[in-house]
């Protein structure tokens, strides 16, 4: 049994992603999981994540992320042929899901 005052141990340098906290579905106030997934999937594959900047709008029919990168990230974030902001899309579709939200957009922008 392991200790769960213990974290576990980073794999490639990093920091391991904790469970979010209960009451709150991706453990900080006021962020959506999908947000937080977004979030989280574009700095990994952005070179200067201090450059991202996530805008988010809920409303009645669902949610809309405007996902700002510098522009030597922005190739990499939307990937050949959008393939790779297609994916973005899709997993932060799922994340929304898991909230109840019915629908979510992300659009990408350069800075």
């Amino acid at each position: 049994m392991s200790d769960p005052s213990v974290s576990p141990a980073s794999v490639d340098g990093q920091q391991p992603v904790e469970a979010p906290a209960p009451g709150s579905p991706s453990g900080q106030p006021g962020r959506s999981r999908a947000e937080a997934t977004l979030r989280y999937l574009v700095e990994q594959l952005a070179d200067h994540p201090e450059e991202i900047r996530v805008e988010a709008d809920h409303d009645a029919t669902g949610a809309r992320f405007r996902v700002q990168v510098g522009p030597d990230d922005m190739g990499r974030v939307i990937g050949r042929r959008g393939r790779t902001a297609q994916a973005i899309r899709t997993v932060v579709r799922v994340a929304g899901a898991r909230d109840g939200v019915s629908a979510t957009s992300v659009e990408f922008e350069d800075r």
